[in-house]
């Protein structure tokens, strides 16, 4: 059973922040985002919270309480929250702004436009290239801050990163500018994007479309490290332990 709290975290901190890289590439987004001025809070009563914010076709996002918000939202529980982002239709009261109806319309427009790259992946990769190259990305990324969420929130996902020593795990796609990097310490994550300065473990994979088969959970891993699809350089524990991190973020996510 999964837990939903981590499932709100997961939803919130990995999810969520997506829409800022959906709204650079995609056209749509863009204008939907370019009609937005102002900051939504979300928070789940007893879990967690986040903003996203909205200025002049910019969108950034942060953990925790924004300064001032136009619309404030509080759910319930970590369910309420976690069904909203399954597409299930849920009431959160609206405490502040409740009459911007425009930019929750809006919002819920943009939030369709990320749904159709995380909900058909496959479809959005076969339209070109430079679509398959920005959904890895986007499915890296949420892997990688899955890792920092599972592994500070999810009772297994603690156990291992317990067993795992602190340093810097880099994740590269070969023959792209795609890299993230995830820093253990104590018991705590922090996850960056691009490489890393002094990794203590590389993860590569050889090149998009073996990215892009690990990350929709299609790939035999073992068969692609025996043959050179991935390789690992540096503290193999680190890469072990982490890489089963990212694995339950996954399940998590798995809807």
């Amino acid at each position: 059973m999964k837990d939903q709290l981590v499932l709100s975290h997961l939803h919130l901190h990995a999810v969520l922040p997506r829409l800022a890289d959906v709204a650079r590439f995609d056209d749509k987004a863009a204008d939907i985002a370019r009609r937005m001025n102002g900051t939504i809070q979300f928070k789940v009563q007893g879990g967690p919270s986040r903003y996203i914010s909205f200025e002049n076709g910019v969108v950034s996002t942060g953990r925790g309480h924004a300064p001032d918000s136009a619309i404030s939202m509080l759910f319930i529980n970590n369910r309420q929250l976690n069904n909203m982002f399954l597409g299930k239709t849920v009431v959160p009261v609206v405490y502040k702004g409740i009459w911007r109806v425009k930019m929750l319309k809006d919002f819920q427009e943009l939030s369709k436009c990320m749904e159709g790259y995380l909900k058909n992946p496959d479809y959005v990769a076969q339209k070109s290239e430079e679509h398959k190259r920005f959904v890895v990305k986007l499915l890296l990324t949420i892997a990688a801050n899955g890792i920092k969420e599972v592994g500070e929130q999810d009772t297994h996902g603690k156990g291992m990163a317990a067993r795992t020593p602190d340093g810097l795990m880099q994740l590269v796609v070969g023959g792209t500018d795609i890299a993230m990097h995830v820093e253990k310490f104590g018991n705590n994550f922090r996850v960056g994007e691009g490489p890393a300065k002094k990794p203590n473990a590389i993860m590569t994979f050889k090149d998009v479309d073996t990215a892009f088969d690990m990350l929709r959970n299609r790939l035999d891993v073992m068969a692609a490290l025996a043959g050179l699809d991935i390789t690992i350089q540096g503290l193999v524990p680190m890469v072990d332990n982490l890489g089963a991190v990212m694995a339950i973020a996954g399940t998590y996510l798995d809807s």
